[in-house]
Order: C-alpha cells, then sequence, then structure tokens
C-alpha cells in the first residue's frame, strides 16, 4: 500500500523502511506524520523493530522534533474513512494509548505511545517525581497532551497515563544488541531526568499562572529524553 493521508491532521504521511527484529530479517515500511509525531500502522504490519531500527527511528524523530500538534476531535481510517476509536492496551512497561479502526485496516499512535508499548519508555520512580516537582510544576502528558500538575497528580487527570520518561536501560540494551557496545556505555555517564531538566526554560514559581502555557509547551519528558539521549551519543 502507498503512503496514506494522516488520520489527525490529513497531510501526507512520508514511508521510510525500518530493520524489523531479528536483525537481518528484512526492513519495514512505517508510515510516519512529523508534525503529528504519529504512526499509522495498516493491518498486519505490527513487528518488532531490531535495535538498529530502534535508533533509526529514534534519530529521525531526533532530526524532525518540534512541538507535536495535539490530536483534534477523532482520528479517521486514511483507508475506509470511518472514525478511529480511542483505546488502551498494556505494553511491556505499563499502559499506552492509540487510536483503532473498528473494521480492522489499522491503529494510529503517537512516537511516545509505540516506545511505551515497545518497553522503551518506563514511568518516573518516587525519586524522580520528588526531583521533578522542585524543578517544574506542570509536564505535558506523553499521550495526549493535557497538561498534569505534578503538585497534585503522577498521571495524566485526562487519560490517566502515568508521567513517564525514555528509560535509557532499553536504549543501551538496543545499542548494545547490534554492537554498538561503546556508545551504549557512554549512556551509563548521562543522568537522562537530569539532562532533560537541562533543556527547560526556569519559570519563577510566582510567574507560575502566567506562564503556565509555556510551561506546559516546554517541558514534554519523552520527546526531551530521546534529544538527551542523541545528543550524548552524538
Amino acid at each position: 500500500m502507498g503512503a496514506p493521508n494522516c488520520p489527525a491532521c490529513r497531510q501526507a504521511m512520508e514511508q521510510r523502511p525500518y530493520a524489523r527484529a531479528p536483525l537481518g530479517a528484512g526492513a519495514e515500511e512505517l508510515n510516519l506524520c512529523w508534525g503529528c509525531q504519529a504512526l499509522w500502522f495498516d493491518v498486519g504490519q505490527e513487528m518488532e523493530l531490531a535495535g538498529f531500527g530502534v535508533m533509526q527511528l529514534f534519530r529521525d524523530i531526533h532530526e524532525h522534533r518540534a512541538k507535536p500538534r495535539p490530536v483534534q476531535g477523532t482520528p479517521t481510517c486514511p483507508r475506509c474513512d470511518h472514525r478511529l476509536q480511542a483505546r488502551q492496551d498494556m505494553g511491556r512497561n505499563g499502559r499506552f494509548s492509540f487510536y483503532a479502526c473498528a473494521a480492522g485496516e489499522g491503529r494510529f499512535m503517537l512516537f511516545s505511545q509505540f516506545l511505551v508499548e515497545k518497553g522503551y519508555v518506563r514511568r518516573l520512580t518516587d525519586a524522580q517525581i520528588n526531583l521533578l516537582r522542585t524543578r517544574v510544576s506542570v509536564v505535558r502528558c506523553s499521550a495526549c497532551g493535557a497538561p498534569v500538575d505534578l503538585q497534585r497528580d503522577i498521571a495524566c487527570p485526562a487519560c490517566h497515563t502515568p508521567v513517564s520518561i525514555l528509560d535509557p536501560k532499553a536504549v543501551q540494551a538496543a545499542l548494545a544488541s547490534y554492537g554498538e557496545v561503546k556508545k551504549a556505555k557512554a549512556l551509563d555517564e548521562i543522568d537522562l531526568l537530569e539532562a532533560v531538566l537541562s533543556q527547560q526554560v526556569h519559570v519563577p514559581p510566582s510567574s507560575l499562572v502566567e506562564h503556565r502555557v509555556k510551561q506546559v509547551e516546554t517541558l514534554e519528558l519523552i520527546g526531551r529524553g530521546i534529544y538527551a539521549v542523541m545528543t550524548a551519543l552524538d
């Protein structure tokens, strides 16, 4: 099948090949929307990416980084034009969100939720949550884009997705799986949460109300985690 239009923004998606697991099993053409930072999977296209394929995807997300457009309304299936249904399922490291075609044509999901499903994202520990609360008051949900007030919540009040971050150990395993042991060891020295927070513009607590929207826009943990990892590897 050719590249479809994005179910959310209706713009043409781009098809790119990514190495399938196990390494050497060929490549799969994924349909990507850089503006929405999302993927469309046609029926039968669910697969495991090889470690090399995961790092290819990380690099592409890093190179096309931008504030994603929030999904407005209900996305429609690019194959049958019916409305997609919002669903959740359990992945390796917790619950993830996606949109599915009721007719079975495929599913649509954000990059961040694909990474949750595949085990490259994990929820923050209690210690990390406490540290985060001392530095920032509001983060953006990686699943639905809603603001999460860290002084009150540790999960999104809109979709119940836990506050999560990229898992460096999973990235290290992906690198090591195709011989990049030196690069994998380089991540031993990175404090990912601190690296993410160093990208955040400090907003004094007294200015929280005026800058609340700005904080939500500037701190999205998973995307900034990818930025920190790719910067460390480069």
